[in-house]
């Protein structure tokens, strides 16, 4: 933790990441194929910051896919 004073401008060091998706985390899955777009609830099997493509599966088994991190618990995979 750093105190920063008014008027001092905030280096990107000062900025700490967070995952949006935590290995194991329960996440909305977003299939979309043109203009359909199916959601179904998984599991996440990585860690991932906003954009990074991570490995998901549906929940109770199915196939490994892979998906791009677009907000906290959404994963969209085309």
């Amino acid at each position: 933790l750093r105190n920063v004073r008014k008027g001092e401008l905030v280096k990107r060091s000062y900025l700490k990441r967070e995952h949006l998706v935590k290995r194991g985390d329960e996440v909305e899955i977003v299939v979309r194929s043109g203009t359909i777009e199916i959601a179904i609830r998984g599991e996440a099997l990585d860690n991932g910051f906003m954009g990074d493509t991570i490995r998901v599966k549906r929940i109770g088994g199915g196939k490994v896919l892979r998906g791009r991190v677009v907000s906290e618990g959404k994963v969209v995979v085309k």
